[in-house]
């Protein structure tokens, strides 16, 4: 069969199809891009360290197509792994603490470190069946871990634990949202 169109009048009605296609899922994706930065700025900003919660939020680019459900459950995944990196920085310090008084201290709070990621496994698997307030209880387990952590002493966690409390805290606000 003897097509009716010469083959640039083909090529050129393919390309008239395909370009409009293309500039309206740039658009597409330009627009979920600012809505998500407007959810996790308008959600951020409901907590006590937004700037902190914007900069993990938008770490995770899933967060710039998510509903607050969604966000929500990056924000959980989020701080899940740094619990998991916090508990691998107390264990360092258990093993390369300089004396036994330290070594004590580090142990106590690397057993914080552990139990607080089994918080975190437990939280998540509670929101996952969409029971918000149980998931927010054992994030809030995990927050009172972190400062039983804190009153400990170890001054070398210092900063780690600041960054426990901050995130916990937000994440915390973030996930009372749903309920």
């Amino acid at each position: 069969m003897v097509s009716q169109f010469p083959e640039s009048v083909s090529l050129l009605l393919i390309l008239m199809t395909l370009i409009p296609l293309l500039v309206l899922d740039q658009s597409l994706t330009i627009t979920g891009q600012e809505t998500g930065k407007d959810l996790i700025a308008g959600t951020c900003n409901k907590t006590e360290y937004p700037e902190d919660c914007i900069s993990a939020l938008e770490s995770d680019p899933r967060s710039f197509i998510s509903n607050m459900t969604e966000l929500t459950r990056i924000a959980l995944e989020i701080t899940a792994t740094k619990t998991n990196n916090s508990l691998t920085v107390a264990r360092y310090w258990v093993n390369h603490s300089p004396d036994y008084p330290s070594w004590g201290l580090a142990t106590v709070c690397a057993n914080y470190y552990n139990d607080s990621v089994n918080s975190m496994k437990d939280s998540l698997e509670a929101f996952d069946e969409l029971k918000y307030e149980e998931s927010y209880q054992s994030l809030e387990s995990v927050n009172n871990l972190v400062t039983a952590c804190k009153n400990v002493g170890v001054d070398v966690l210092n900063d780690v634990n600041t960054m426990m409390l901050r995130i916990t805290q937000d994440v915390m606000v973030i996930l009372h949202m749903l309920f």
